[in-house]
């Protein structure tokens, strides 16, 4: 969190959502990295571990996309929790971390 959103106020280019951010000239430095955080946070570790291992089987003969991924780990959270992690991946709405690492 340090390091995200240190200088994005001073940044003249335009960063795109991380769901289309691949080829991208401009992405925030750690951008992914917060977003998946939060999403492990929201999901639980144990959730989060679950539906890795569930996707990757279910997908070892098919490459797949990042944005299948993200949008179907979204379907693993709850209702009141979905629309600030959809926000994360699908637009630019800043992160802003208002909960504590207990670990």
């Amino acid at each position: 969190m340090e390091k995200y959103g240190k200088d994005k106020n001073n940044e003249p280019n335009q960063e795109p959502p991380l769901l289309y951010a691949d080829g991208a000239e401009y992405l925030e430095i750690n951008k992914g990295a917060v977003a998946f955080y939060k999403l492990i946070q929201t999901m639980g570790f144990e959730g989060f571990n679950g539906y890795l291992a569930e996707w990757v089987n279910g997908n070892l003969d098919n490459p797949t996309l990042f944005n299948d991924f993200c949008q179907k780990a979204v379907t693993h959270i709850k209702s009141s929790e979905k629309r600030e992690i959809r926000a994360l991946f699908e637009t630019n709405e800043p992160y802003t971390n208002n909960t504590t690492n207990s670990n």
